[in-house]
């Protein structure tokens, strides 16, 4: 079985989109909410043969690596892959896409990241 674990910044101050994305995915399946807690929130998960668990944050998760770097450790680390829900806008913003940044994590404090940019 494979798994994923998608990570949503809920202060729309910081990220106006992801907790849009969020509550979407909530409203549209049938999560189930887990033991897991984190900055206040309760994990979801949703099984369909392939695992998935949904993390509301309050920040971006890339912001502070510091602070969630241990909790990736102690609850996501036999994950296949991770994705942070993030939106980007300014002067250097690009217009229509979709960025969608994957993490991979170690152990140690050493972090990996690849970026898949989308056309919508």
């Amino acid at each position: 079985m494979n798994k994923a674990v998608y990570f949503f910044c809920m202060d729309e101050t910081i990220d106006p989109v992801a907790s849009k994305v969020f509550n979407f995915i909530k409203n549209n399946n049938i999560l189930s909410v887990t033991s897991i807690k984190i900055d206040g929130f309760p994990v979801f998960e949703f099984d369909n043969g392939n695992y998935f668990q949904f993390v509301q944050l309050n920040d971006v998760l890339s912001h502070n690596y510091i602070k969630y770097l241990p909790l990736l450790n102690k609850y996501f680390n036999d994950f296949n892959v991770s994705g942070v829900v993030n939106w980007h806008e300014g002067t250097d913003a690009p217009d229509k896409i979709l960025t969608v940044q994957l993490e991979m994590y170690h152990r140690v404090i050493s972090v990996n990241q690849i970026h898949i940019i989308s056309k919508i």
